[in-house]
Protein backbone atom coordinates (compact mmCIF):
# COMPACT_ATOMS: atom_id res chain seq x y z
CA UNK A 1 0.00 0.00 0.00
CA UNK A 2 1.39 3.41 -0.90
CA UNK A 3 1.01 6.89 0.58
CA UNK A 4 -1.79 7.89 -1.79
CA UNK A 5 -3.85 4.80 -0.85
CA UNK A 6 -3.29 5.50 2.85
CA UNK A 7 -4.33 9.13 2.45
CA UNK A 8 -7.37 8.22 0.40
CA UNK A 9 -8.53 5.78 3.09
CA UNK A 10 -7.94 8.45 5.76
CA UNK A 11 -9.93 11.09 3.89
CA UNK A 12 -12.89 8.74 3.57
CA UNK A 13 -13.15 8.30 7.35
CA UNK A 14 -16.07 10.05 8.95
CA UNK A 15 -14.71 12.42 11.62
CA UNK A 16 -17.66 11.81 13.94
CA UNK A 17 -16.92 8.08 14.06
CA UNK A 18 -15.40 7.18 17.41
CA UNK A 19 -14.73 3.64 18.57
CA UNK A 20 -16.09 3.14 22.06
CA UNK A 21 -14.64 0.56 24.44
CA UNK A 22 -17.69 -1.41 25.58
CA UNK A 23 -15.88 -2.62 28.71
CA UNK A 24 -16.00 0.79 30.39
CA UNK A 25 -18.61 2.29 32.68
CA UNK A 26 -21.73 3.87 31.17
CA UNK A 27 -20.60 7.31 32.41
CA UNK A 28 -17.24 7.03 30.63
CA UNK A 29 -18.90 5.67 27.46
CA UNK A 30 -21.33 8.58 27.42
CA UNK A 31 -18.58 11.11 28.17
CA UNK A 32 -16.43 9.70 25.37
CA UNK A 33 -19.29 9.73 22.85
CA UNK A 34 -20.30 13.27 23.83
CA UNK A 35 -16.68 14.44 23.61
CA UNK A 36 -16.24 12.90 20.16
CA UNK A 37 -19.41 14.59 18.94
CA UNK A 38 -18.33 17.94 20.36
CA UNK A 39 -14.85 17.64 18.84
CA UNK A 40 -16.30 16.77 15.42
CA UNK A 41 -18.59 19.79 15.56
CA UNK A 42 -16.00 22.27 16.90
CA UNK A 43 -12.63 21.06 15.57
CA UNK A 44 -12.12 24.36 13.71
CA UNK A 45 -11.98 26.32 16.98
CA UNK A 46 -8.25 26.85 17.66
CA UNK A 47 -9.04 27.21 21.38
CA UNK A 48 -10.48 23.70 21.59
CA UNK A 49 -8.41 21.80 24.14
CA UNK A 50 -9.10 19.33 26.96
CA UNK A 51 -9.98 22.10 29.43
CA UNK A 52 -12.47 23.72 27.06
CA UNK A 53 -13.96 20.34 26.23
CA UNK A 54 -14.39 19.40 29.90
CA UNK A 55 -16.10 22.75 30.62
CA UNK A 56 -18.46 22.36 27.66
CA UNK A 57 -19.36 18.80 28.65
CA UNK A 58 -19.70 19.80 32.31
CA UNK A 59 -17.38 17.07 33.52
CA UNK A 60 -14.04 17.08 35.28
CA UNK A 61 -10.85 16.90 33.27
CA UNK A 62 -10.04 13.69 35.14
CA UNK A 63 -13.28 12.07 33.93
CA UNK A 64 -12.61 13.26 30.40
CA UNK A 65 -9.07 11.85 30.47
CA UNK A 66 -10.31 8.53 31.90
CA UNK A 67 -12.91 8.25 29.12
CA UNK A 68 -10.22 8.71 26.46
CA UNK A 69 -7.60 6.51 28.14
CA UNK A 70 -10.18 3.71 28.24
CA UNK A 71 -10.36 4.09 24.43
CA UNK A 72 -6.58 4.08 23.99
CA UNK A 73 -6.17 7.65 22.79
CA UNK A 74 -5.52 11.00 24.44
CA UNK A 75 -7.92 13.93 24.15
CA UNK A 76 -5.32 16.07 22.36
CA UNK A 77 -4.43 13.25 19.94
CA UNK A 78 -8.09 12.77 19.04
CA UNK A 79 -8.58 16.51 18.43
CA UNK A 80 -5.49 16.50 16.21
CA UNK A 81 -6.70 13.40 14.33
CA UNK A 82 -10.07 14.99 13.56
CA UNK A 83 -8.39 18.21 12.44
CA UNK A 84 -6.01 16.31 10.15
CA UNK A 85 -8.88 14.29 8.66
CA UNK A 86 -10.61 17.53 7.76
CA UNK A 87 -7.40 19.04 6.39
CA UNK A 88 -7.01 15.99 4.12
CA UNK A 89 -10.58 16.26 2.89
CA UNK A 90 -10.12 19.96 2.13
CA UNK A 91 -6.79 19.32 0.41
CA UNK A 92 -8.56 16.94 -1.96
CA UNK A 93 -11.51 19.22 -2.67
CA UNK A 94 -10.39 22.84 -2.41
CA UNK A 95 -9.23 24.90 -5.39
CA UNK A 96 -5.45 25.16 -5.75
CA UNK A 97 -5.59 28.93 -5.19
CA UNK A 98 -6.60 28.38 -1.53
CA UNK A 99 -3.34 28.44 0.46
CA UNK A 100 -2.40 25.56 2.74
CA UNK A 101 -2.24 28.10 5.58
CA UNK A 102 -5.92 29.01 5.04
CA UNK A 103 -6.97 25.37 5.09
CA UNK A 104 -4.93 24.74 8.23
CA UNK A 105 -6.43 27.79 9.95
CA UNK A 106 -9.96 26.68 9.01
CA UNK A 107 -9.27 23.33 10.67
CA UNK A 108 -8.14 24.82 13.99
CA UNK A 109 -4.38 25.15 13.50
CA UNK A 110 -3.20 28.62 14.55
CA UNK A 111 0.50 28.27 13.75
CA UNK A 112 1.46 27.22 10.22
CA UNK A 113 4.94 26.14 11.33
CA UNK A 114 3.54 23.86 14.06
CA UNK A 115 0.93 22.48 11.65
CA UNK A 116 3.53 21.73 8.96
CA UNK A 117 5.92 20.09 11.41
CA UNK A 118 3.21 17.87 12.97
CA UNK A 119 1.75 17.04 9.56
CA UNK A 120 5.11 15.82 8.29
CA UNK A 121 5.67 13.81 11.50
CA UNK A 122 2.29 12.09 11.10
CA UNK A 123 2.17 11.55 7.31
CA UNK A 124 5.85 11.61 6.34
CA UNK A 125 5.35 14.28 3.67
CA UNK A 126 4.87 18.03 3.66
CA UNK A 127 1.32 19.39 3.54
CA UNK A 128 1.93 20.74 0.02
CA UNK A 129 3.15 17.38 -1.31
CA UNK A 130 0.20 15.64 0.31
CA UNK A 131 -2.23 18.13 -1.19
CA UNK A 132 -0.75 17.60 -4.66
CA UNK A 133 -1.03 13.81 -4.27
CA UNK A 134 -4.63 14.00 -3.04
CA UNK A 135 -5.68 16.42 -5.77
CA UNK A 136 -4.19 14.24 -8.51
CA UNK A 137 -5.84 11.18 -6.95
CA UNK A 138 -9.17 13.03 -6.73
CA UNK A 139 -9.02 13.84 -10.45
CA UNK A 140 -8.32 10.18 -11.29
CA UNK A 141 -11.00 8.81 -8.92
CA UNK A 142 -13.68 11.42 -9.50
CA UNK A 143 -16.38 8.73 -9.57
CA UNK A 144 -15.62 7.87 -5.92
CA UNK A 145 -17.15 10.71 -3.95
CA UNK A 146 -15.42 11.98 -0.84
CA UNK A 147 -17.49 12.97 2.20
CA UNK A 148 -19.04 16.41 1.99
CA UNK A 149 -16.79 19.12 3.40
CA UNK A 150 -17.23 22.85 3.74
CA UNK A 151 -15.73 24.98 1.02
CA UNK A 152 -13.29 27.67 2.03
CA UNK A 153 -13.32 31.12 0.54
CA UNK A 154 -9.94 32.60 -0.25
CA UNK A 155 -10.42 35.00 2.67
CA UNK A 156 -10.73 32.01 5.03
CA UNK A 157 -14.51 32.25 5.57
CA UNK A 158 -16.61 29.10 5.25
CA UNK A 159 -18.98 29.11 2.30
CA UNK A 160 -21.72 26.81 1.11
CA UNK A 161 -21.00 24.32 -1.67
CA UNK A 162 -23.63 23.69 -4.33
Amino acid sequence: MNLVDDLHRTVRLKPQMCPVDTGQSPLLRETFADACGYISAHFANPLLDPGTLARELRCSRATLYRAFVANHISVAAHIQRIRFQNVLALFARSPPRIPVSTIAANCGFECLRHFSRRFKQVYGVTPGACRDALRSMHVVHRSRALPATPAIASDGADTERP
